[in-house]
Order: C-alpha cells, then sequence, then structure tokens
C-alpha cells in the first residue's frame, strides 16, 4: 500500500508541476505566429440569396505549406499528392492569375490560401480588380445588355473575386522587407522540399464564419434563435456599418425654426429649390480593410469636401443671397449594389433628409443632382486636364431645359478658370449608358419623375481609367505617371465650385476666391499617406488618432470586421471632418439642452484632443438594411460574425501518415495496457485471497501445536 501512495505522489506532484508552467510560452515554441497587423483576412458577406468570400472550418484548416513556383509544377505536385492537404503561398502576382485561382477552387486538397504582398514592389504595371468586368450590372438602370455588351469592357481588369463564394479561407500578408516570407519559405525547404523523414512544415488558418448561405437564411436563423427566451441568442451577422452624409451648404430664409415635430405634408420648400451634389464612399475586397481606392473614389471625396468648405464660407451663401438651396451627399455602401444610393433614395421619398429643420427636402424640391465620379486620372488635351460631363441620354431627352442650365454654369466656370476642360462627350458616345458604378443608376430609377442630372468624370466611355478599380492594390497617390494630380484636383475644385456658386448663388455670379484650405491635396494626405495628419489630429478623438495611425494603409474603404474591437473607414472619418470644418463649436464642450437648440443638428466630436458639441446642417444615416412587407428587401447585403479569434501560423509537424499511425499504435498501445493491468489486477486480486487462507492454516497448525498433551 505504501509503494501505491508514493505512486500516487509523485503523479499528483508531476500533474501540478506541470500545470504551473506558462502554456502560451510553449505554445510560442511550437508555433509561430503571423502578426494581425500584417494579415487581412477573406471573410464571408451575404446577400439576399447567396454567399461570397471565404471561412475557415470551425476549428481552422490546415495543411502542408507549398510555396508555388511554376503554376505546371505545383498543379502537378497537387494531382500526385491529391489526399495531402496543403495551404499554399503565392505572390501578388500569380494571385492575379484567375485560371490559376480557378483551378485551386476546383481541387480538394487544398486547405487554404496565403497571399504575400511585399511594400517595396511596385504593382503599378499590373491591371487587376476584384470586382466584375461590368460591376454592379443587376441593379442597373438599364438592361444587362445594354449596360455591358458594349464594343468595350468596362472594367477589362476585372476578376469577380469579390463575386465569388471560396472553398477555403484566403489570407493577405503585407510583408515588411519579407522577413515572414522568408521564415516561412526556411520552414518548407527544409522539411517539405526534400524531406529526410516525415516531418513536414504545416500552415494553420483560423478564420471561421458564423453566417452561411444567405442574409435571408442568416436573419431568420436569428430571428428564431431570439424566441428561445430561456437561451441566449447568438448572432450570426450584422449589417454593413457605414454613413450616408447629408450637409446642407444653404439654410433659405423661409424655413421654420422652432423644434416641433415635422410634418411632411407641411413642408414650404418649393419645387426644383434644392441641388445636391454628390459622391459615393466606399470600395470592395475580399480582404479585411483592404479595400483601398487612393485613385478611385478618394479624389472625389476629397474634391467634395475641400468644394462644400470653401462655399459654406461665402458670405454670398451666409447672407441667404441664392437662388437654391445647395447640399452635399457623401453615400456609404454603394459598392454593394448601390446600397447607399437606395438608402438616399428612400430618405427623400420619406422626408428624412434635412428634417431638423422642420422642412425636409423631398424628392420634389429636387432641381439636379450632380454626381462626382472618378476624377483622379484625368487625361490632358490642348495642355488641360479633361473631364467629362455625362447624362442617361433619354433622360436628357426630356429634361434639357433643366440639364442645358447645369452644362451652361459648369462650362462658363471652365472657362474662366482655363484650369481643366469640363466637356460633354462627343455624337454618339452621349448615347452611351452611365457608368456602372455611377450612383444616378438608382436615383434615375427611384425618381417619381425624370432627373436632371450630370456625371463629372475622367472618362467619356469605356474602359475605367484605374486598373486597380476596387483592388488592394489601389493604394498609390499620387498615381506614379502624374506627379500633378494634386494641383489637377485643386483645378478642378475651383471650378466646380464656381460652377455650383453660378448654379445657386442669386445672380448666377462667379465666386469671389479660390479654395484656401483644406485643398483636396490635403484631404488625400490625411486619407492615403500621413494618416497622422494635422487635420486627424485636430478633430479625432485621441483613441480613433492613436488607431489610424497604427493602419499604415491608406484608409480603408470598406466595411470590415473589427481589428482589436475598433473599425474606422472612410465614411466615420468625412462626417468626423465635416463636423469639425463646417460645424460650429457651442460656447460650453457640452450640448446645449434639447429645447434650448435651433434648427441645427448637435454632434459630440473633438477639438485638439478635447470632448467638445459642435452644431451643424448634417444628417447622416447608418442604416442600410431595407425591409419591405416584413421580408429582407434586395439586396440586403449583411456581414458574418466571426466564430472565433482569428490567426495564421505556421509550425512543425509529422505528416498525416505519421499522424495516423501515430494513433493507431496510441490506441494499440492504451489496449494493450489495459490488458495488462487488468491482468495484474487478477494476479494480485489472487495472490491477496491466498495469503491471508495461508495465514490462517499456519495459525491453525501453530495453537494444536501448543496445546497438544505431553
Amino acid at each position: 500500500m505504501c509503494a501505491v501512495q508514493w505512486v500516487v505522489f509523485i503523479l499528483v506532484f508531476l500533474f501540478i508541476s506541470l500545470d504551473s508552467l506558462d502554456s502560451s510560452k510553449i505554445t510560442e515554441q511550437i508555433y509561430n505566429y503571423v502578426p494581425l497587423s500584417y494579415t487581412s483576412f477573406c471573410t464571408r458577406k451575404l446577400n439576399l440569396t447567396a454567399q461570397v468570400g471565404c471561412s475557415s472550418d470551425i476549428k481552422g484548416n490546415s495543411g502542408v505549406a507549398l510555396f508555388m513556383n511554376g503554376s505546371q509544377d505545383i498543379i502537378q505536385t497537387l494531382r500526385s499528392n491529391n489526399l495531402t492537404p496543403f495551404v499554399v503561398v503565392v505572390n501578388v502576382g500569380q494571385f492575379m492569375n484567375t485560371s490559376l485561382m480557378r483551378y485551386f477552387r476546383s481541387t480538394t486538397n487544398i486547405k487554404g490560401l496565403i497571399v504575400f504582398s511585399n511594400e517595396e514592389e511596385n504593382y503599378d504595371r499590373y491591371a487587376f480588380s476584384e470586382s466584375s468586368k461590368c460591376p454592379n450590372s443587376l441593379y442597373s438602370a438599364y438592361n444587362v445588355t445594354e449596360q455591358c455588351d458594349l464594343d468595350t469592357q468596362w472594367n477589362p481588369a476585372g476578376t469577380e473575386y469579390s463575386y465569388i463564394s471560396w472553398p477555403f479561407p484566403v489570407v493577405l500578408v503585407t510583408d515588411v522587407n519579407n522577413t515572414i516570407w522568408t521564415s516561412m519559405h526556411e520552414c518548407f525547404s527544409m522539411l517539405n522540399r526534400e524531406p529526410a523523414d516525415d516531418t513536414r512544415c504545416f500552415i494553420e488558418i483560423n478564420n471561421p464564419m458564423s453566417a452561411v448561405g444567405s442574409s435571408e437564411t442568416c436573419f431568420r436563423r436569428q430571428y428564431l434563435m431570439s424566441l428561445h427566451i430561456s437561451e441566449s441568442s447568438e448572432i450570426f451577422c450584422d449589417e454593413l456599418t457605414g454613413l450616408n452624409i447629408i450637409l446642407s451648404a444653404t439654410h433659405s430664409e423661409n424655413l421654420s425654426r422652432d423644434n416641433n415635430a415635422v410634418n411632411v405634408s407641411n413642408y414650404v420648400r418649393s419645387e426644383n429649390s434644392s441641388v445636391f451634389v454628390l459622391t459615393r464612399m466606399d470600395s470592395r475586397s475580399i480582404f479585411e480593410r483592404s479595400g483601398f481606392s487612393s485613385q478611385g473614389v478618394l479624389p472625389s471625396i476629397a474634391v467634395l469636401i475641400s468644394v462644400a468648405v470653401h462655399l459654406m464660407g461665402q458670405r454670398t451663401l451666409k447672407d441667404s443671397q441664392f437662388e437654391k438651396d445647395l447640399l452635399f451627399s457623401f453615400l456609404d455602401n454603394e459598392a454593394y449594389d448601390f446600397m447607399g444610393s437606395s438608402r438616399f433614395s428612400y430618405d427623400l421619398s420619406s422626408g428624412n433628409i434635412a428634417r431638423y429643420t422642420g422642412n425636409p427636402v423631398i424628392w420634389s424640391n429636387v432641381y439636379a443632382i450632380i454626381e462626382l465620379g472618378e476624377l483622379g486620372l484625368s487625361r490632358k488635351q490642348d495642355n488641360h486636364p479633361m473631364f467629362f460631363m455625362l447624362t442617361d441620354d433619354k433622360t436628357y431627352n426630356v429634361t434639357r431645359n433643366f440639364t442645358d442650365n447645369i452644362f451652361h454654369h459648369l462650362t462658363a466656370a471652365s472657362e474662366t478658370n482655363q484650369k481643366v476642360n469640363l466637356k460633354r462627350p462627343f455624337n454618339k458616345l452621349r448615347e452611351l449608358p452611365l457608368p456602372p458604378i455611377s450612383s444616378m443608376q438608382t436615383l434615375l430609377q427611384n425618381s417619381p419623375r425624370p432627373l436632371p442630372h450630370v456625371v463629372l468624370s475622367d472618362y467619356d466611355r469605356p474602359p475605367f481609367l484605374n486598373k486597380h478599380f476596387e483592388s488592394f492594390l489601389d493604394t498609390k497617390w499620387p498615381p506614379l505617371d502624374n506627379p500633378t494630380a494634386d494641383t489637377i484636383l485643386l483645378d478642378f475644385a475651383n471650378t466646380l465650385a464656381d460652377g455650383l456658386h453660378r448654379i445657386v448663388s442669386a445672380n448666377h455670379e462667379p465666386i469671389s476666391s479660390n479654395i484656401a484650405y483644406p485643398k483636396p491635396s490635403d484631404i488625400m494626405e490625411c486619407f492615403s499617406t500621413n494618416l497622422g495628419c494635422d487635420l486627424f489630429k485636430m478633430y479625432l478623438s485621441p483613441v480613433d488618432y492613436k488607431y489610424v495611425q497604427m493602419l499604415k494603409t491608406p484608409i480603408p474603404a470598406q466595411t470590415y470586421l473589427p481589428l482589436g474591437l475598433h473599425e474606422t473607414k472612410i465614411s466615420h472619418l468625412v462626417s468626423i471632418l465635416l463636423i469639425g470644418l463646417t460645424g460650429e463649436r457651442t460656447s460650453t464642450p457640452a450640448c446645449p439642452p434639447v429645447d434650448e437648440r435651433g434648427p441645427y443638428t448637435y454632434w459630440m466630436g473633438y477639438f485638439n484632443g478635447s470632448e467638445q458639441c459642435y452644431f451643424t446642417r448634417m444628417d447622416i444615416t447608418s442604416q442600410f438594411l431595407m425591409m419591405e412587407n416584413e421580408k429582407l428587401k434586395a439586396p440586403a447585403w449583411m456581414r458574418s460574425r466571426e466564430h472565433s479569434e482569428r490567426f495564421l501560423r505556421w509550425y512543425r509537424g509529422a505528416s498525416p501518415t505519421v499522424d495516423g499511425f501515430s494513433v493507431a499504435l496510441g490506441i494499440f498501445l492504451m489496449t494493450l495496457t489495459l490488458l495488462i493491468a487488468l491482468y495484474i489486477k487478477e494476479v494480485i486480486n489472487k495472490k491477496i485471497i491466498q495469503i491471508p487462507a495461508q495465514m490462517e492454516t499456519l495459525y491453525t497448525s501453530d495453537n494444536e501445536n501448543c496445546f497438544a498433551p505431553t
């Protein structure tokens, strides 16, 4: 018994000793983790009928590391080892090979894909887009044939990667000085290239998504879960985040200045009294925090912010010397089948725009809408950058008088400033459909009457000039082949500000001054090249300011899962800048009571790191999921939640064959040990039973000897 007690004591002591060791240190010695700040995971998004993007298995995906040299070599390797699970490592150039990616998706033994991007490599020579060749075509104002079947494709670099449901997880790794690639490749070269035994270099991707199927499926699933009151209902998917922003540059004198509830039917704005100038704010990528748009939407956003701030400072508009109200609109989530402009249309129908004034803007008040399309890549003609005024030809024929008036004032501003040329397309080009990414596609469909409109763009026909449209490669500003792009944007912004001033001012007079601050280049600096800029430092909270500096990339122009419980995208930053640049600070840091407020919106923000209340003429909308007859209304894009923590790591491990043999051997040894233990137990039991019996016999014999008569 004493021996058994000693064995138990030793086992308990060893267990306590091992348990007290730092398990995280052991894990770190076994696994090599890629820092999350270097990774950008492909995640899952869902629309009303389908899902796109990526997800790992619930417990993660792991496979033998396989670095790609040539496409034929890797295809041969995959075919000759069709039972071996692989995680393939490629560079950006190889990832662009759509035929190879199609083959990868068709195989069953690829468990993951790692895409390495080197910051020092010049990807400008590549034409690559994660979007389709005719984006958003299913929700176009034209039929698909009319919109897409043209002599030239709108987006010839389109791969449709962001429209695909990938069968395995994909991770983009932005590698600094190739340090991660080198370490991972050493593991691969030593253990996988010419293996001496069954030890292999493995890669594991853990990025499980909760939602599957479609947004309708996820929405119904969450609703059914909520009916179980006794259980905590789990959330599997969320609405896309973001903001639609409406900023009123003017404020008509005939508007009510009380704070009573608004009755839409009693509005006093006259018909055709408001001009909207809008732009989209988002892009799209399969990778989190990598939907950049430095040559796409960011130049348009920068121009519109700069123009809005400049015009709102003009005395003619401040003194109510204007003929029409001027409003600026920044639309989010347009890359997801025009969800932003759909919400904007709904708000115009429902009287939600400028509601705080007591007299909202509705469709009948709209005189015209001017959209800023892509503006960052203009080409020169006669030594002047060219920009084009596009319209839908059929609508133009009905609204010619209103639209020609817009053309007239914009052209006059262009001729006066003599910095950029604003022209209509020539002849037959006017009959082309509007670009498939134009927000006007939705507005033309939803407007209750023919809508006067102009789309300002740096191209007048397909294809897009941005060869990295909706791509993680769209990071360069200014473009490498156009170092004067900032100057061109400023010239365009001054021309646009002058044209808008002529349109809305009472005497249609030109503007009296040029833009001083912020210039479009100041905004582009903050969004693309210097996230620690003075504007962000002045108006962002200290927490947000620290976060954007950590990104070390352009500001993401897409919805993404929070990194470290923090999410900041373009629309959030635009709202903060507009509050600070166009709003006025209250006399105290706190906002006044509701009954002391005027016909403005009040926002808590920051000024030089301290909390401050502002009053502005800015509306925001943060919900884009629309319902119809108590059901989700298409396109109903949502994003899946994470199921567990994300990570990417590599490690040394035995091959699947060795693992299987080890498991079988372990089971055999456990079974053998159990049988031996049972046998020993049986033997010991017999011995224990025999010993007392012998002792009893011996004791009886001794007694007989002791008491026998002599």
